[in-house]
């Protein structure tokens, strides 16, 4: 209605649009139309063309829509969150159990075309051994996108086993054995992708050791969208350690990027020696030098010990020279003091002698005066006695 609304009919007398611009005057824009002059009763026409004037409900349309929108949704049970039409005042949590309930509402679907996948898979098999009976490389495509080659025959093992070499060594022999056929039916691996990075990156960040990308950094870095995400991928892949990685053994790509690995490794592990053998070769020249001076400092002190003893040597020496000069000083200070006493006491004694011999001789003349005082006393009594 909207669409049709500038596309509303010309009203006007016959005759008038004799023009052949009227014939599509609904689809051109011309500057001017031209009508024919009618004449009706001797008169002309009382009016020119006009279109009729027509505005659709818009409004109304709308609000159709809008029920027609719901209706829908609600037939296929399919909303906004299934549609990636998120809100703000939701989680991510409840945005993403929305999405897997429009997931189980529409199994059907997904059921049937798993199932109509199987059925093709299966005839594609049973045709495979009589298609593929020559031995050729077919390229396989994994879902990550990246691509590998194997040697398909159906009976032909001698011709395959010569197409063999070190890029394509894996054979197939699609006569032998039964194969099945397997379908996964969901999500794409881009967004299996996208979301196992995001969870990755969640593990990495809340593990502080740093032992998760040590470990998967290349599965991490590879699942990213980021321009260059599979070389620096590829390139952390060789700095892992071979003992990590669950390859098969038999690819030559497997077994080149484990020697690349472990010649990077030795290649680290013979830096990390050399790095040591020249810190030993420094520490050897600066034990080397220490010794030396260790040597000179011992010379220094043996000398020094040399001249100590003989200095010591020497004050022995003087001092037993003046021990000698001591004891011979104090031997002849004891012998004069001796000497001297001697003389001393020999005066003492004489003059004792002298003294006792003069005390004697005034003994002696006391005891005479006393005897003649006595006598004389005696000779004096009889005279008074006889007066």
């Amino acid at each position: 209605m909207i669409a049709l609304a500038p596309k509303a009919p010309w009203v006007g007398w016959k005759g008038q649009f004799k023009d052949g611009k009227w014939q599509n005057a609904n689809t051109v824009n011309y500057a001017f139309l031209e009508a024919d002059l009618i004449m009706t009763t001797g008169q002309p026409a009382p009016s020119l063309p006009q279109r009729n004037q027509f505005e659709p409900p818009i409004q109304a349309i709308l609000a159709m829509s809008q029920a027609v929108d719901q209706d829908l949704k609600s037939v296929t049970g399919i909303y906004e969150p299934s549609l990636g039409q998120t809100k703000t005042d939701q989680s991510g949590k409840a945005i993403d159990l929305l999405q897997k309930q429009g997931g189980l509402t529409n199994l059907n679907f997904t059921d049937n075309l798993s199932r109509t996948l199987r059925h093709i898979g299966r005839i594609i098999l049973d045709a495979a051994p009589f298609i593929y009976d020559a031995p050729r490389v077919q390229r396989i495509i994994k879902p990550d996108g990246e691509t590998n080659h194997v040697i398909v025959h159906a009976g032909r093992e001698k011709a395959a086993d010569a197409m063999k070499d070190e890029a394509v060594n894996k054979v197939y022999d699609l006569s032998v054995g039964t194969y099945d056929v397997v379908i996964d039916v969901g999500p794409s691996y881009q967004t299996k992708r996208q979301e196992a990075f995001q969870m990755q990156m969640q593990l990495a960040q809340a593990d502080k050791t740093g032992e998760i990308m040590q470990a998967g950094g290349d599965i991490i870095v590879g699942n990213s969208d980021m321009p260059g995400s599979k070389e620096l991928a590829a390139r952390l892949k060789k700095r892992i350690p071979p003992q990590l990685l669950d390859d098969d053994g038999t690819d030559p790509k497997v077994q080149a990027q484990k020697l690349a690995a472990q010649l990077q490794q030795a290649q680290q592990v013979n830096q990390q020696l050399m790095q040591h053998n020249a810190e030993m070769m420094d520490e050897i020249k600066t034990e080397k030098v220490k010794a030396q001076k260790d040597l000179e400092i011992a010379g220094i002190r043996a000398a020094a010990q040399v001249e100590a003893a003989a200095l010591s040597a020497k004050i022995d020496l003087a001092r037993l020279e003046f021990d000698k000069w001591q004891l011979a000083h104090q031997t002849a200070h004891e012998a004069g003091l001796q000497a001297t006493q001697l003389s001393a006491d020999a005066t003492a004694q004489q003059s004792d002698q002298q003294h006792q011999a003069t005390q004697a001789n005034v003994q002696q003349t006391h005891e005479a005066t006393q005897a003649d005082a006595d006598r004389e006393a005696a000779a004096a009594q009889p005279e008074a006695g006889a007066e």
